[in-house]
This record gives C-alpha cells, sequence and structure tokens, in this order.
C-alpha cells in the first residue's frame, strides 16, 4: 500500500462497511440483511466515509434520477444536507421537475441549495447527439424526432 493510499475504515475510526454494505461486510455486497438499517445509520455511514474521503480535496457526490427516491432515501438526503456543511463535500442531484417525486425532493432540500433548472435539449442537440450515437454525420429526423429533447430517450431510440 503506497503512502497516499488510504485504508478503510480509518485507523481508530468505527467502521461505517456494515450500514455501506448491507450487512454483509463488503461495500457493494450482493446479500442484504432482513431489515435495512435505519435512514439515520445509513446517513451517519455516510457521512463518515466522506468525511474520511475530503479532509484536503473535498469530494463531490452525484445522485440522479433522485424524483424514483423513497421516503428513506430523502431521509438520508435530508440528514447529509444538515451535516455535510461542515466539510468540502458538493452533492450533485438530478431529478426531473415533471415527475410525481420532485416534491418530496423539494421539501427535503429547503435549504441555502442552488437549483438549476435544465431544459429539454434543441433539435439540432438532440440531432447531433443521435449522430454521435449512430456513428454518422447526419442522424435521420425519425432517429430523434421523438426524444422530445430528452438525451436518454434519444440514446434508447
Amino acid at each position: 500500500m503506497g503512502s497516499s493510499a488510504r485504508r478503510f475504515p480509518p485507523p481508530g475510526g468505527v467502521s461505517s462497511r456494515p450500514a455501506l454494505s448491507g450487512g454483509t461486510g463488503e461495500v457493494g455486497g450482493a446479500a442484504g440483511p432482513a431489515v435495512p438499517p435505519a435512514p439515520v445509520v445509513l446517513a451517519e455511514a455516510m457521512l463518515r466515509v466522506l468525511r474520511w474521503l475530503s479532509p484536503r480535496r473535498g469530494a463531490v457526490v452525484v445522485l440522479e434520477d433522485m424524483h424514483w427516491a423513497d421516503r428513506e432515501t430523502l431521509a438520508v438526503l435530508e440528514y447529509l444536507a444538515d451535516h455535510v456543511t461542515v466539510f468540502p463535500v458538493a452533492v450533485v442531484l438530478t431529478a426531473r421537475s415533471d415527475e410525481p417525486g420532485t416534491s418530496g425532493l423539494a421539501s427535503a432540500l429547503a435549504r441555502d441549495a442552488l437549483h438549476l433548472h435544465l431544459g429539454p435539449l434543441a433539435d439540432s442537440e438532440v440531432a447531433a447527439m443521435a449522430a454521435a450515437c449512430l456513428g454518422v454525420d447526419t442522424a435521420p429526423r425519425r432517429s430523434w424526432l421523438a426524444c422530445a429533447g430528452t438525451p436518454l430517450a434519444c440514446r434508447s431510440s
């Protein structure tokens, strides 16, 4: 292990591994406990890992498709929003504003968060993306027209 390598958990620290591993002892383990950890336990484990990762350079956490988040996930997010401000961590979330689950996300983040609304891609941008995905100079109009400016729909069609 080189001098710049970091051990998990940090020496003398309490292990966050059980909460992050689903009870298997391995982060990303396949088997899970019969009862998932309480949201505050998972949130505290995430804070410990972020605190451990971020002391010198900071860290960025990206959570996508948060419009699909359940109540427990929103509780973890709210806990993180309340406590992550004490060390250099940026949390970036993506959510579709036209999805039903977005209201719970907005209430969990009723803080000093910066909200950016990104509209759909312009037709020319979708056409360029479709052409790149197809490996051609110009994509047929039918290949991107139904995407309505949504990159995922363009990529899937």
